[in-house]
């Protein structure tokens, strides 16, 4: 399904900024002041309207304020564990939680039909789990500019 078909570009650009914040909130907060920094300077340098999605794994990063005409994607919580990560609270094993946030993660970046997203640190998210999504945008959404922060 090409979702540029379902999803007309009626004006605005959409952004998504990802990170899988495993713990803290200094990816949270780096994504939400380079949101308000988008939401305050583009639209009078591109004349363009701007919406977004920030996307966390930190369930506490919904209470800060989103600009204007953003919202919250907010992924089930990793935990640093040893070399890698396993689930923070969810009592399944960390490939059930991968599949199921990389199923969150394909949902958003494909429904929401963004022009840019800003993925920061980790190019393919955690154990993978950006892998998918980013190629299914890649297919339905070929003009969408990916950035590694």
């Amino acid at each position: 399904m090409d979702n540029s078909e379902e999803a007309p570009d009626d004006g605005e650009l959409r952004v998504i900024l990802y990170s899988h914040d495993s713990q803290g909130l200094g990816h949270t907060r780096r994504n939400l002041a380079i949101a308000h920094a988008l939401a305050n300077r583009l639209p009078t340098l591109l004349n363009r309207k701007i919406t977004g999605l920030l996307v966390s794994g930190v369930g506490a990063a919904a209470g800060f304020t989103a600009p204007v005409g953003w919202d919250w994607v907010v992924l089930p919580g990793v935990r640093k564990s040893g070399p890698g990560y396993t689930p923070r609270d969810l009592a399944v094993n960390m490939r059930r939680l991968t599949t199921l946030r990389s199923h969150l993660l394909e949902a958003a970046l494909t429904s929401f039909v963004p022009h840019l997203i800003i993925v920061d640190r980790h190019a393919y998210g955690v154990d993978g789990e950006l892998v998918q999504a980013l190629a299914e945008v890649r297919r339905t959404n070929p003009d969408c500019r990916v950035v590694l922060g």
